[in-house]
C-alpha cells in the first residue's frame, strides 16, 4: 500500500530501498510495484457488500464490529465513511452508495511516492526489461514452510516550473504517467500533460499533509483504476537527504483522505532493503530471471534483506539504520514521517528471525509485534 489522491486497491506490494555506490557517490534507490487498479474503479463489489453489511449493523444494533472494519480498511474504506452513511439512514435521509460517498467520479489516480533526495540527483530508472525483479525479490525473501518483459521504450522527459517556482519533471513510463515535483503544493495546476484517463483530480488536502510531513519531492504515478493492471517495478534513484537512515515508504492512506497517523492498517508486502557494502552471508541471494541491463545494473543488489509482511499495525513508514543494514542487521522501526505530528505509541520492530532459503541467516530473533 501507499497513499493515493482518490480511493485505490492495491496488491500484492513489493517495496525496499537500497544503498548503491554510483559514480563514487552514496545514492538510495526506492523500489515499488504492485497490481494497480480494479474492474470498477479500485472499490470490487465485496467492499461495497461489507460496506453495506457494516452500516446496516450499525443502524439497527448501534454495535461495531472490528472483523468488518479490519476487512473495509484492506479496501481503503475509512470506518468514518460507515458511521457517517449510517446516520445518513437514521435521519431518513437517501441512502448513499459506497462509490458516490468516497468521491469516485474519474478513472484517473496516482500513487503518491515521497522521494527523499535532493532534487537534481533524483532520476527514474527504466525497468522495462527486468519486469520480474521485484518478484525475484520477493521469492527470494520469502518465508520458509514449516516442517513436514516488453523491450525499453525510451524515456523523454519534459521539464516545466511549478506556480511557485518549484520544478517538475513530466515522464511516461509503463502503465503509468509520471509526474515528478520539486514541491507537492505545486502540483495542482500542472496537470493538463497527463492522460485524461489517468489524469486524477486533485486532492489538495491529501497532498498537503504529504509536502509538510516528508518536505521532500514527490512522485506522482499516475494511472487508469478502472484498468486492473501488474505494472513493472518503478525505481527512483537519488542522492539521500538523510543518508544515515534507510526509508521504505509504506505510508498508508487509499481512502481519499490524508493519511491518518493515529490509525492501524492491514499490510499486504514484501519489505526489504540492502547495502553494496553488506555482507552476503547475512542477506538472500536473488536468482534475478531477467537479464539486467548495463544502464540498470549499477543500482541493482545481488543480494538484499527483508520478509514479507502480512499483518495488522500502527500506520507509518519503516525505517533502518543505515549502518546497521551495512553490517548485515535486518531492523526497522515503524515510525511516521520525520515532520508528522508526534506520536506516544511504541515504535514496533520488523525484524526477521528465520534463515533465508538460500541459507543465509538473518541476526534478528524477534518476532513482529502487533499493535
Amino acid at each position: 500500500m501507499c497513499c493515493s489522491a482518490w480511493p485505490a486497491v492495491f496488491r500484492h506490494t513489493i517495496t525496499g530501498t537500497c544503498e548503491v555506490l554510483v559514480d563514487e557517490k552514496i545514492h538510495h534507490v526506492t523500489w515499488y510495484q504492485n497490481e494497480v487498479g480494479d474492474d470498477d474503479g479500485g472499490l470490487p463489489d465485496e467492499a461495497s457488500s461489507l460496506f453495506e453489511e457494516y452500516v446496516n449493523r450499525i443502524v439497527t444494533t448501534g454495535r461495531e464490529l472490528t472483523e468488518l472494519a479490519l476487512k473495509l480498511v484492506g479496501y481503503g474504506v475509512s470506518t468514518q465513511h460507515v458511521f457517517d452513511e449510517a446516520d445518513r439512514r437514521k435521519r431518513g435521509e437517501h441512502s448513499r452508495s459506497l462509490q458516490d460517498r468516497m468521491g469516485v467520479n474519474s478513472s484517473g489516480n496516482c500513487l503518491i511516492i515521497p522521494l527523499l533526495g535532493s532534487w537534481e540527483s533524483i532520476r527514474l530508472l527504466n525497468t522495462a526489461d527486468t519486469p520480474a525483479l521485484l518478484s525475484d525479490i520477493a521469492k527470494a525473501l520469502a518465508l520458509p514452510e514449516p516442517p513436514a518483459a516488453a523491450s525499453a521504450e525510451p524515456m523523454e522527459a519534459l521539464a516545466t516550473w511549478g506556480r511557485s517556482g518549484g520544478r517538475m519533471v513530466f515522464l511516461q513510463f509503463d502503465v503509468y504517467d509520471i509526474v515528478i515535483a520539486e514541491s507537492a503544493s505545486d502540483i495542482g495546476g500542472s496537470l493538463e500533460q497527463i492522460n485524461p484517463a489517468k489524469r486524477p483530480s486533485i486532492n489538495n488536502a491529501v497532498f498537503e499533509v504529504l509536502e509538510d510531513w516528508y518536505r521532500s519531492p514527490v512522485a506522482l504515478c499516475c494511472f487508469n483504476s478502472t484498468e486492473r493492471a501488474k505494472a513493472k517495478p518503478i525505481a527512483f534513484a537519488f542522492e539521500p537527504t538523510d543518508p544515515e537512515h534507510l526509508v521504505v515508504y509504506t505510508l498508508d492512506g487509499h481512502d481519499g483522505s490524508p493519511p491518518d497517523p493515529h490509525g492501524a492498517v492491514t499490510l499486504e508486502h514484501t519489505v526489504f532493503v540492502g547495502s553494496y557494502l553488506t555482507p552476503t552471508k547475512f542477506a538472500a541471494q536473488v536468482p534475478y530471471t531477467d537479464e539486467i541491463p548495463d544502464h540498470l545494473r549499477p543500482y541493482v543488489l545481488e543480494s538484499v534483506m527483508g520478509m514479507p509482511v502480512n499483518q495488522h499495525m500502527w500506520n507509518g513508514d519503516f525505517v533502518f539504520e543505515t549502518e546497521a543494514v551495512r553490517q548485515g542487521i535486518f531492523a526497522g522501526v515503524r515510525q511516521l514521517p520525520r515532520f508528522a505530528l508526534e506520536r506516544n505509541e511504541t515504535e514496533f520492530p520488523l525484524v526477521r528471525r528465520s534463515a533465508y532459503i538460500n541459507g543465509s541467516q538473518s541476526r534478528s530473533e524477534t518476532e513482529i509485534p502487533a499493535p
